[in-house]
């Protein structure tokens, strides 16, 4: 419904964006799974080809509703694909780890190991700081503003997914950082 929606409102005026939405708004393109069609690499969508980039092979399976294409705020596009996979059984729990998050260090487990802060996302931080002072060119902020949230999420992912892969059981303290501080 969000989808036939959506494209009434824009097909309604012949606009290529919505008003109410603003022109700087990203951009949103929901679509229902039955009309998106794999051909081999690419994907078919309203009578186009859209070639992807693809960081991981995709599983097969029925595509679902909840699919999109979304801009983000450099400009960029990307589709989001909704696949419905087979249950995976779950493995028998072997062995349990407890993470308490910190400010010194970025967590410390409960097997005694602790997890250094981010350098990346530091560095890339201070070179926005630095620009923002100088008073850089939006585009040029933009770009190092994307570069920061793409290190902290690298950084993040990385090591939640060793964390993930060693331990089957992880429990997490539930505290907020601005209270640590």
């Amino acid at each position: 419904a969000t989808c036939e929606q959506y494209a009434k409102s824009r097909s309604q005026f012949k606009r290529p964006y919505l008003r109410y939405r603003g022109r700087k708004s990203l951009g949103w393109v929901p679509l229902k799974g039955r009309e998106l069609k794999r051909e081999g690499d690419a994907f078919r969508f309203a009578g186009n080809t859209f070639r992807v980039f693809s960081s991981r092979p995709l599983p097969e399976g029925k595509i679902k509703d909840g699919t999109n294409f979304a801009q983000d705020t450099r400009g960029n596009w990307f589709l989001n694909i909704t696949i419905e996979v087979a249950d995976v059984p779950a493995r028998a729990m072997q062995s349990g780890v407890g993470i308490d998050l910190g400010l010194k260090d970025f967590a410390a487990l409960s097997t005694g190991e602790k997890l250094p802060n981010d350098r990346f996302g530091r560095r890339a931080a201070g070179k926005l700081a630095k620009a923002q002072r100088a008073r850089k060119h939006k585009r040029h902020i933009a770009k190092l503003h994307a570069k920061v949230a793409n290190a902290r999420a690298d950084f993040q992912h990385k090591l939640a997914l060793d964390i993930v892969r060693r331990f089957d059981y992880i429990a997490v303290g539930n505290v907020s950082a601005s209270k640590l501080a």
